[in-house]
């Protein structure tokens, strides 16, 4: 499709990929709750490398 997302680097990709792995799993929060925030957590850490993202707060699970 011509409207379609093109800016596409590592770091966006591995961030996109894991918040649907997450959401769309619904007993990631009985099964292993602790992988699933650490992995929203790196990936928020990750992120916070090219934004403003204040992670000061945030501890890693």
């Amino acid at each position: 499709m011509p409207n379609r997302y093109q800016s596409w680097t590592p770091r966006l990709l591995r961030a996109a990929y894991n918040y649907p792995f997450v959401a769309k799993d619904p007993g990631m929060y009985s099964h292993n709750p602790k992988y699933v925030l650490q992995l929203l957590y790196d990936s928020l850490e990750n992120l916070s490398a090219k934004i403003k993202l204040d992670m000061a707060k945030m501890l890693r699970p």
